[in-house]
């Protein structure tokens, strides 16, 4: 029997991966209140893209779409309309 265990396995995932710089990490979740998870992964997916289309680096692009999926889940309207600068 082998020394693998699912739970080493799953804590070495990363959250992103760059194919062309070879680059991947994790980046965390926010601490955030949550009021309604609705289009938390849309905002996430969106937030990074909108990095990525400004040019940012994708680990600064994931950053980006966290803090928006953060400020989605604290909003009823599951939008977060207005609080993007720039």
């Amino acid at each position: 029997m082998s020394d693998f265990r699912i739970d080493d396995w799953l804590t070495n995932i990363p959250l992103y991966y760059d194919a062309l710089t070879g680059e991947k990490a994790y980046q965390p979740a926010l601490k955030t209140e949550v009021v309604d998870s609705s289009g938390a992964g849309d905002a996430f997916f969106s937030g990074t893209v909108a990095g990525l289309i400004r040019n940012l680096p994708l680990s600064k692009a994931v950053v980006l779409g966290t803090e928006l999926a953060s400020l989605t889940i604290q909003s009823e309207e599951n939008t977060c309309y207005g609080t993007l600068i720039g």
